[in-house]
């Protein structure tokens, strides 16, 4: 059974407790898709639908429905543009994602090949040459590792470190307030909604809505609520920018290396 068909059975009625569990399990075990989605895409559709309507929803609202019947069609949506990537890279090398992310696609790609390159070495470059890139030193797998091998695994093994720590999703330096920052943010969300509309009157929601303008409260607007969040804010935006600074420092040190070296990225 599908999601359209699963739909159908429940969308109209509005005392559906049974059915609608069973279609939040099967959402959850991924069975009502036509097509299997990435495991990516898996843990999104979890995360986004349980943060919104728990399991044990007694009534499926019409907000529910919209909700998850337009959040499956995105999710198809993205593992078509997935399946576009795929095509494209293999006919072009490349994306069009990737074309408008160069560097978090460099930062992605860059460390495999280069860890590719330094497993599979053939030879390692001539460093007494005056003109770089223009010598190899070529060494047989059955024979002994010259030491200039070994250095020039240590130069790979060092752009392929300053890869990983220039990059936020791989970067060791992890920001420790993090887990207490998102935990406070959760709960403002969950008790008030994402922007605060939980603790606006009624005339501020009435004039809103007249005049188009809205605005979005967080837990910093209301200390007698979360008293400590200020200052957990400010450590957290603190840190954030430190870890930035390191990850910049490592741009620099490995486009310093990848400069000098570059030449020398064959064998």
């Amino acid at each position: 059974m599908n999601i359209y068909s699963r739909y159908i059975e429940i969308k109209d009625n509005k005392n559906v407790r049974s059915k609608t569990d069973r279609l939040i399990r099967d959402c959850f075990k991924y069975k009502i898709f036509e097509k299997k989605p990435s495991k990516k895409r898996m843990l999104m559709f979890k995360e986004h639908y349980n943060a919104d309507y728990p399991f044990d929803t007694k009534e499926l609202t019409d907000e529910l429905i919209s909700r998850l019947n337009h959040y499956i069609d995105y999710c198809k949506e993205m593992d078509e543009a997935e399946e576009r990537c795929r095509r494209e890279r293999a006919e072009r090398g490349f994306s069009y994602v990737d074309a408008h992310n160069i560097h978090s696609w460099f930062m992605k790609i860059m460390p495999e090949m280069l860890t590719y390159m330094k497993d599979n070495l053939r030879g390692f470059p001539d460093f007494n040459v005056s003109y770089p890139g223009n010598s190899q030193c070529y060494f047989s797998k059955s024979a002994e590792v010259p030491q200039e091998a070994d250095e020039w695994k240590e130069i790979l093994d060092r752009m392929i470190f300053l890869l990983r720590e220039m990059n936020p999703d791989t970067c060791s330096m992890k920001n420790e307030y993090d887990e207490e920052y998102y935990k406070v943010l959760e709960d403002f969300k969950k008790k008030y909604g994402m922007y605060g509309d939980g603790l606006k009157s009624e005339e501020e929601k009435q004039k809103e809505e007249e005049e188009g303008a809205y605005t979005w409260y967080g837990p910093s607007d209301f200390p007698e609520l979360y008293p400590d969040f200020q200052k957990l804010y400010y450590e957290h935006s603190l840190r954030n920018h430190y870890i930035y600074f390191y990850r910049d420092k490592c741009r620099e040190e490995f486009f310093n290396l990848f400069s000098k070296y570059f030449w020398d990225l064959w064998d």
